[in-house]
């Protein structure tokens, strides 16, 4: 005969049921040592059959964990002892195959009418996937703490309707606070701020929160310190708005950025130090270039012939060539490179005033292209300069009315050309190869390679000095 449960269905249903399900169901008798007197067949999933329990071969204690089998069985000892019908507790057990499981074990005692113990019914369901996912969760969240906590970010949650503000135990602590000697309030926020950074701090907040498009927030400003001074804090927040672009929440975080931020200062003050001292190093050169070249200027009313008046006369002009870029950069904000736009030209009138003849007209035509240039590289390049166009106010324009010098400077990504052209008399084909024994030449080649460029010298309606330099 079969029997039927009230709703329907037939006991065997019920039974095959259970024993698909994950749900495995046992049934301990009150006998010595509490043996099995049911175990559902999916047991099996564990490895195990039914009949390694109900023939005494295992006992259900032999598969709990060995670390959790004291908990068990207290938990069961105190289920009898107390007379209680049920009790829920979570422990792990063994597979046959050894892999560890985490069980809910949800145990009903039956009582006789004399209050003996008679059955204990056990529901175990894996919570293995829920727990090992539980376990990784929270071991994640406390790495995720001992970083946070390591690298000493505080966070906020501002609700801009309320003015409440979450602050974290970490953005607290940063500035040396308790977590309860702060209130979560956006007043705590603005009564710490450095009172030179307070109203620009909340004038950043505010414009902020005022433009419906801004996502991103970032400001850097001063909190208190609980004991003394202030701490430089970068903040960063994430916006979210209302549907009209109203801000609702700013969420963020504070990284205490005072290190870095002394350290960009002591460096800023020693470099407005160095170029102070560098300044006055240049500053002094040009005057004792200038006392130089005073002196060198009242030698030349002792001197009797042309040719010392002369040899006099360039020597001056190298000395102010070199003073020119002292001078430069005593006036100028880089203390490490000049603008050879503005140096050349200067050079180039020093040689016109020293060398003026009112008996020849010397035209002198300048083309410079923007360019800075290291001071290592501004001298010898002045010099080349003055070394080019001294001969040439020396030698090139004996036979002609009017003398021309143009002077050209071309810069391009690859590579910068410097040409120096005029309409004299040319290079004398004697002087022109690099075995040339004339000191203008060997001067003019030295400072060619000096610069590391290229030196072309040759005549075309004129002498023409062609120095390629390299784009840096």
């Amino acid at each position: 005969m079969k029997i039927i449960n009230k709703s329907g269905g037939s006991k065997e249903d019920l039974i095959r049921i259970s024993n698909e399900s994950p749900v495995i169901m046992m049934r301990w008798k009150n006998a010595p040592g509490w043996p099995v007197e049911f175990v559902s067949e999916n047991i099996s999933q564990w490895g195990y059959s039914p009949h390694d329990f109900t023939s005494g071969k295992l006992d259900y204690e032999s598969i709990v964990h060995p670390d959790d089998v004291e908990k068990m069985s207290g938990e069961a000892v105190k289920l009898l002892q107390n007379r209680l019908t049920q009790y829920k507790q979570t422990y792990r057990v063994l597979k046959a195959n050894g892999d560890i499981l985490w069980i809910d074990d949800r145990t009903w005692v039956e009582y006789d009418t004399e209050g003996k113990p008679v059955m204990i019914n056990g529901v175990l369901i894996d919570m293995t996937d829920r727990i090992n996912a539980e376990i990784a969760y929270r071991d994640k969240n406390e790495r995720l703490k001992i970083a946070v906590a390591a690298s000493n970010i505080g966070f906020y949650d501002y609700r801009v309707e309320t003015g409440d503000v979450f602050y974290s135990r970490e953005w607290k602590t940063q500035l040396g606070f308790d977590e309860s000697e702060l209130e979560n309030h956006y007043e705590t926020w603005f009564n710490l701020l450095h009172p030179d950074d307070r109203e620009r701090a909340v004038a950043t907040l505010r414009d902020f929160s005022t433009d419906p498009s801004a996502f991103l927030y970032k400001s850097k400003f001063r909190l208190a310190r609980k004991k003394d001074g202030y701490s430089w804090i970068l903040a960063n927040g994430i916006a979210e708005r209302d549907a009209e672009g109203n801000l609702r929440k700013l969420v963020g975080s504070h990284i205490d950025i005072t290190d870095r931020v002394e350290q960009e200062m002591a460096l800023k003050k020693a470099l407005e130090e160095k170029n102070i001292l560098l300044s006055e190093v240049h500053h002094r050169i040009k005057n004792n270039l200038a006392v130089i070249s005073g002196i060198l200027q009242l030698q030349l009313d002792y001197l009797d012939t042309a040719k010392e008046r002369s040899i006099f006369l360039e020597t001056i002009s190298k000395v102010r060539s070199i003073s020119l870029i002292h001078e430069a950069l005593y006036q100028n904000t880089s203390i490490s490179d000049i603008s050879v736009h503005e140096y050349l030209p200067r050079v180039v009138q020093t040689i016109q005033d020293s060398f003026s003849n009112k008996e020849k007209l010397i035209r002198i035509y300048i083309d410079i292209d923007e360019l800075n240039i290291a001071i290592e590289k501004a001298i010898p390049l002045g010099l080349l300069v003055n070394e080019v166009i001294t001969n040439a106010f020396k030698h090139a324009f004996h036979q002609v009315s009017e003398g021309k010098i143009h002077i050209t400077l071309k810069v391009n990504p690859s590579k910068s050309i410097l040409e120096i052209r005029d309409n004299g008399e040319g290079i004398p084909t004697s002087s022109s190869s690099k075995n040339s024994t004339s000191i203008g030449m060997n001067i003019i080649e030295g400072l060619a390679a000096q610069l590391g460029g290229t030196l072309r010298m040759y005549n075309d309606g004129g002498a023409v000095t062609e120095l390629e330099l390299p784009v840096n």
